[in-house]
């Protein structure tokens, strides 16, 4: 359950729950000229290393007040259904990352109350054991729960664990943080690429 997007040449990705602001903080990295990879689902081919991250449709499912600050203001999306305000919508083609990517980062996102008390941005390494925590956490399987699908969840989640970095982001609620947050995910991102060359 994450959404990606190109920085460099390499994907990163971010893992949250719904309502976390997966979306929103993607819609950040377009505004700035990034490319989308995909949002809310990330699929990954894992037998590489680092693992590839699959592009999805090139579209981006936003709340009416994020689409209204990092899209064209003209953008009015498709309603998604009843239940919710959020919209679909498109993202202009040269925005969106048509090809698959190696991932290299993976950012697990605050939870909106942890976001309420936080007054300042941060990025925390996480360690190999914490990103398997986060990745069995996010993934899909809720429903299957049989010894053979349960083995096959935690190898993949261990292998990813080893296959790429992973960090905890801390920062405070509001539209207004994300392009601060934006850029010191891409800071981070640089720094840590360098530091493994």
């Amino acid at each position: 359950h994450a959404a990606a997007v190109r920085v460099d040449d390499a994907a990163i990705g971010f893992l949250g729950d719904c309502t976390f602001g997966k979306s929103s903080l993607v819609a950040a990295f377009v505004q700035a000229g990034h490319r989308i990879l995909t949002d809310d689902l990330l699929m990954l081919v894992s037998a590489d290393r680092p693992p590839i991250a699959l592009p999805g449709s090139g579209r981006i499912k936003l709340h009416p007040d994020s689409a209204a600050v990092f899209l064209d203001g003209g953008a009015t999306g498709e309603p998604l259904n009843r239940r919710t305000e959020k919209r679909s919508f498109s993202v202009p083609e040269d925005r969106v990352q048509r090809t698959a990517l190696p991932l290299t980062h993976m950012f697990v996102l605050p939870a909106p109350d942890e976001r309420t008390d936080t007054r300042t941005i941060s990025i925390e390494p996480l360690t190999r054991p914490a990103v398997f925590r986060e990745a069995v956490k996010g993934s899909f399987n809720v429903d299957f729960l049989t010894r053979p699908r349960l083995r096959n969840q935690f190898g993949q989640a261990a292998e990813l664990a080893h296959q790429m970095a992973g960090a905890r982001l801390r920062y405070p609620e509001g539209l207004d943080h994300l392009p601060l947050v934006r850029q010191q995910i891409v800071d981070y991102v640089r720094q840590t690429e360098n530091r493994s060359h």
